[in-house]
C-alpha cells in the first residue's frame, strides 16, 4: 500500500490506493473521497511544482 499526498493551504489531496491495480484520488484531511474541483487542482499542481506546494511519499 503506498499514498502520495500533496499538500498546499488549502487541503491534502492524495493518490489511496484501492484493490490490486486500483486507485483514486483521497482527500486525506476529510477522509473522502475527492471531488472533481479537488482532483482538477490536484493535476494542475502535479503538471506545476509550485514553491509553495510539498511533496510527502510514503512507501509502506
Amino acid at each position: 500500500k503506498w499514498e502520495l499526498e500533496v499538500v498546499n493551504k488549502n487541503t491534502i489531496i492524495g493518490l489511496k490506493k484501492i484493490g490490486v491495480d486500483d486507485q483514486e484520488l483521497w482527500n486525506m484531511k476529510e477522509d473522502r473521497v475527492a471531488t472533481l474541483k479537488e482532483a482538477m487542482s490536484y493535476l494542475v499542481m502535479m503538471l506545476r511544482v509550485g514553491s509553495d506546494t510539498d511533496f510527502i511519499s510514503h512507501a509502506t
